[in-house]
């Protein structure tokens, strides 16, 4: 009798150990479940994360290269449409240069040419005397006439009277001339090279804004 006894109280113990046992596990499980649920959980955050932190870096090396690309193709635009402008000066220049040779041949239209050119000069020199240099080319055509006439318009225009010492270079200035205070300090170059030349230059730099401009 005492036997089952003993054995029923033996067995009652063994099923509240492994009960004990199962709910310790159990909840051990739990709590390994929800702990591998938070890494997971956390594990995907990172992840959102660095996806996000490389989708914007894939948007800004794009937004970068389609400004690189944007920038060279409107560098490449005004390198095409300056070349094509200065070209389209050069022809006309290369015009105008054949054009005052064949004014230099000329004598009447050259001198009133000679005359425009040279009255100009002495007014920008504001000197009561002035030197007046020419190409040697030239000498036939500044005769006193012509050197009268121009005094003449200076006086007309500023109202002072001018005396002129004239000088000859050996070398062709190209035509015009060059207008000098006696002591060489102040010179107004006035020959056709040097007015095309700042032509040119003033048109250039002109298109070169007009370009900026509109590819900027």
């Amino acid at each position: 009798m005492n036997q089952p006894k003993e054995m029923s109280s033996e067995q009652g113990l063994i099923e509240s150990i492994l009960a004990d046992a199962e709910t310790q596990a159990g909840a051990l499980l739990a709590d390994a479940e929800a702990t591998a649920r938070g890494s997971i959980e956390q594990s995907e955050k990172e992840a959102a994360a660095i996806g996000e932190k490389i989708l914007a870096k894939a948007k800004l090396d794009a937004e970068a290269q389609t400004i690189r690309t944007c920038a060279k193709a409107r560098v490449e635009a005004r390198r095409i449409l300056l070349q094509a402008r200065e070209k389209a000066i050069d022809g006309i220049f290369e015009r105008i240069e054949k054009t005052l040779q064949e004014i230099r041949g000329d004598a009447l239209r050259y001198r009133t040419s000679l005359v425009c050119l040279l009255t100009e000069a002495i007014l920008g020199i504001g000197e009561e005397h002035v030197v007046i240099v020419v190409g040697a080319a030239d000498k036939t055509v500044l005769d006193d006439i012509l050197m009268e006439d121009i005094k003449k318009q200076v006086c007309e225009r500023s109202g002072r009277t001018v005396t002129v010492e004239l000088q000859f270079k050996d070398s062709d200035l190209g035509g015009g001339g060059i207008v000098l205070e006696p002591g060489g300090r102040v010179r107004l170059d006035n020959t056709f090279p040097r007015r095309l030349k700042e032509t040119k230059q003033k048109l250039k730099t002109l298109i070169v804004a007009e370009i900026e401009k509109n590819c900027g």
